[in-house]
């Protein structure tokens, strides 16, 4: 038996999941993209969008992986950009996610591509240390650690 076996099962998180409010959201929105209106706007569209279509945050969990990632209905492995409520909704998910404390699931955390985290005003608005992941990174290059995974040759 291993020591994974013998640890206890995390409990399951039962608060219940939901949506920020329009006023907090906005807000976080105005003061991270103040110098880019076009940013302003299309967050609070993609926001309100997505409320509307989902408007109880644990319908959306319930939902599969495809519906989720607004893949449903088409090939996933089709080239172009996805479009849909949820899969324009990432950067508000990643905002309930690491301010509010929003678990994720990591099959979709693993499916999306969220490389505007580390944009240095978003990162700073969400709370995270770009310098400090920056440190990280070069000491698991000291120590040896391949960071990235090479493609397909």
């Amino acid at each position: 038996m291993t020591a994974l076996a013998l640890a206890p099962a995390p409990e399951p998180d039962r608060r219940r999941r939901c949506h920020a409010t329009r006023e907090e959201y906005f807000a976080w929105v105005r003061a991270t993209f103040a110098d880019a209106p076009a940013s302003v706007k299309s967050h609070r569209y993609f926001y309100d969008r997505f409320l509307k279509h989902w408007p109880d945050l644990e319908d959306w969990f319930a939902e599969p992986l495809l519906v989720r990632l607004d893949l449903h209905g088409r090939d996933p492995h089709e080239p172009g950009k996805r479009i849909g409520p949820s899969h324009e909704a990432g950067p508000y998910l990643a905002y309930l996610s690491l301010v509010h404390g929003l678990r994720l699931n990591a099959d979709y955390v693993l499916s999306r591509n969220f490389d505007s985290l580390f944009v240095p005003k978003v990162a700073a608005g969400l709370g995270l240390d770009l310098d400090l992941l920056d440190s990280l990174s070069a000491r698991m290059l000291q120590l040896g650690m391949r960071l990235s995974v090479a493609g397909p040759s």
